[in-house]
């Protein structure tokens, strides 16, 4: 089992796929003021919401998007890229302890350097029809894009998608 997690300031994408599969994928927001102990809690709930919908999380192994800051942005997007990057560290610290594979990929190493758009048909693509139907099934409001990169660092991770799209 290959589980996706997309790290987020507000909200977080947490995905599982089995090969092309999409299992399940739930959408976590840290509750009150975000704080890095909040959001590792946010996404140790998720994992409990995926087992509770039937995700085998036995042997899993959990891919996390490691953002990087790679210069010339504002303040403050600077400082938010180096808060999730401190957040992907500590949850690779605090998963690894209780059994989890743990592999953290930037931006740039999994996906490439491509829009959202063309990056989210790429991970359609790469999954079953009964994957997609799967995903496609819910509505994750304003938090789709956190569930397709969820679903893509899954993919990526269990060797179904490479920086260019299908393997």
């Amino acid at each position: 089992m290959h589980i996706g997690i997309d790290p987020g300031k507000w909200k977080m994408g947490i995905a599982a796929v089995d090969g092309d599969v999409a299992i399940a994928a739930v959408v976590r927001v840290p509750r009150g003021t975000w704080t890095e102990t909040a959001a590792v809690n946010a996404v140790l709930d998720g994992l409990q919401a995926l087992r509770k919908r039937g995700v085998s999380l036995h042997h899993a192994h959990i891919h996390i998007e490691k953002p990087m800051h790679y210069g010339g942005a504002k303040a403050a997007l600077q400082r938010d890229v180096v808060a999730l990057e401190e957040l992907s560290l500590r949850l690779r610290a605090e998963l690894h302890p209780l059994g989890y594979k743990v592999s953290l990929y930037t931006p740039h190493g999994w996906k490439g350097n491509v829009p959202k758009p063309v990056h989210h048909r790429r991970v359609r693509r790469a999954l079953s029809p009964a994957g997609r139907r799967t995903i496609e099934a819910v509505d994750y409001g304003d938090a789709q894009a956190d569930v397709w990169d969820a679903l893509g660092l899954a993919l990526f991770g269990a060797g179904q998608l490479g920086r260019g799209g299908r393997r």
